[in-house]
Order: C-alpha cells, then structure tokens, then sequence
C-alpha cells in the first residue's frame, strides 16, 4: 500500500462555495443524514497531505474533509476523544440526496488488533503496531 489522504480545512466565508447543512440522527447502529434547508459557504483554509505511518489531529468543531490521494489505496482509523453529545455538523453539495443512510459497527479492541495485524504485510516494517 503506497496511498496518502489529503485533508482539507474550511471556514464559513461570504465568498465561498455554497454547501447544503445535514442535520445528523443515530438510531442504534445507523446514522442518518437529513437535508436542511441551511446552507454555508465555506472557503478553504489550507491543505495537508498525509503518506504512509503518519497521523494528524483535526480539533472538534473543525470543518474538513479528508480524501484519497491518486489512485493508490490508502487506509485511515479515526480515534474520537470528544465526549460531547453534539451532532457533528455534516456538510453535502446543494443538489445532494434529502437523506443518506449509513451502517455503524463499533469494534472491540480484539477485532481491531486482527484488522491491523492482516494489514501488517502491506505496510513497511513498523508502521502499524498491534
């Protein structure tokens, strides 16, 4: 695996490129995104790229979106350490679907550790450590 993600910071600016708001729901292991009637328009910040063993920290409350880099796969884990209750303000194109639907499955830590050890053979030697 030779694959690098891209992060990219936003802030709300009068100039910007206009975004539908989605408000989100969880219902046991879904969450919904539901389509407002809000928009924002945000201006980007900066850019910041991401190889292989690396890992950034996006603060709580930070407009971003991190995508794939070419065309080489590239695996990220997220690690949440805010504890707050509050929906995360999600953000879609304006001509967006009213609703998207996805399946969320929390992972105890002996299911992470098999994940990453069938990882180990893509990554050079001390990348991921289980």
């Amino acid at each position: 695996m030779a694959g690098a993600v891209e992060n990219i910071e936003y802030a709300v600016s009068a100039e910007g490129q206009e975004f539908a708001a989605y408000r989100t729901e969880y219902i046991g292991d879904r969450s919904m995104l539901i389509k407002s009637n809000k928009t924002l328009k945000l201006s980007e910040l900066r850019r910041s790229t991401f190889g292989i063993g690396s890992s950034y920290v996006v603060q709580a409350g930070a407009l971003h979106k991190t995508e794939r880099v070419g065309a080489d796969p590239a695996f990220t884990v997220l690690v949440t350490t805010d504890q707050s209750t509050n929906a995360p303000l999600v953000l879609g194109p304006t001509t967006g679907l009213d609703r998207y639907v996805y399946e969320r499955e929390t992972l105890d830590d002996t299911v992470v550790e098999a994940i990453l050890a069938g990882l180990q053979p893509f990554f050079p030697a001390g990348y991921l450590r289980v």
